[in-house]
C-alpha cells in the first residue's frame, strides 16, 4: 500500500543505523507526511535520535578455560 508509512519508516531506521543519514532523513520526511497525526511526533523523535552504536560480538570462551571464577585465577 503506497499510503502506508510503516515500510518507509522501517527503511529509514535501517539506513540511519547504517550511517546513511541523508537517505534516512528523506525517508523519515516521507514517513512523516504519510503517517496519521498521532504517529508524527514519534517519527520525528526517531529521526532526531543519534544512531545506536553497532553491537560488538561477545567474546567467546577460550578452550580449556573454566568459566568459573576459580578457573580464572592463576594457580599458585
Amino acid at each position: 500500500n503506497p499510503k502506508d508509512f510503516r515500510p518507509t519508516l522501517g527503511k529509514a531506521i535501517v539506513l540511519k543505523e547504517q550511517g546513511k543519514t541523508d537517505e534516512a532523513k528523506t525517508l523519515f520526511d516521507q514517513a512523516t507526511e504519510l503517517a496519521p497525526p498521532n504517529y508524527k511526533d514519534q517519527i520525528n523523535q526517531l529521526a532526531s535520535e543519534a544512531p545506536k552504536p553497532a553491537a560488538t560480538p561477545a567474546a567467546s570462551p577460550k578452550p580449556g578455560v573454566s568459566p568459573s571464577p576459580e578457573g580464572a585465577l592463576p594457580k599458585p
